[in-house]
């Protein structure tokens, strides 16, 4: 379905500015998501409006933040002046070392325990705060972790965290790599 125009000032400030944020459509872009996370597919979006022109990234932008992609955007764009950064930016994105179909594990100390992963894409439903699965980690992603701790850790000498990411490489072979 076509995307409608929803950027009404009226709006801001109020409960209803949270439906800007959300996407439309989201069943249809839902089956499209589905079928990325099945092949460990991620997709970029490069959105590059004219100026003046409206353009709804939050729905644009719902399938790269799911599968682990990214969202390039280049708001009131001009070839002349913007050309150079979008043409860095693609050449960045196709060239730049990634890992796909990654899954990411973490151990810990006894006494610590993860409680949230801060990620570019939301969490899975059986998420259990120490692991995840995402179709593609490049060189740009970054995740945080919070911990929290409990009485047993004030008395322990060291603490450990440990994490491992199984992934393949982009000829097909699979690694781990443990920090």
């Amino acid at each position: 379905g076509a995307l409608k125009q929803r950027d009404d000032i009226a709006v801001y400030g109020k409960p209803a500015e949270q439906d800007l944020y959300q996407c439309q459509h989201k069943a249809l872009f839902e089956g499209l998501v589905k079928q990325c996370l099945e092949g460990s597919v991620a997709v970029d979006v490069f959105l590059a409006p004219s100026a003046n022109s409206y353009i709804d990234v939050t729905t644009m932008g719902y399938v790269p933040q799911r599968t682990g992609g990214d969202v390039f955007y280049y708001n009131s764009f001009a070839a002349a002046e913007d050309g150079e950064k979008l043409h860095y930016d693609l050449a960045r994105a196709v060239t730049r070392n990634v890992a796909f179909g990654c899954v990411f594990k973490l151990r810990v100390s006894r006494g610590l325990t993860p409680v949230q992963l801060v990620a570019p894409w939301p969490p899975d439903g059986g998420f259990d705060h120490s692991m995840c699965m995402v179709p593609r980690f490049s060189c740009d992603t970054t995740i945080g972790i919070v911990f929290v701790h409990d009485d047993q850790v004030g008395s322990a000498k060291n603490l450990y965290i440990q994490t491992a990411c199984l992934y393949m490489n982009i000829f097909g072979k699979r690694f781990i790599r443990v920090q």
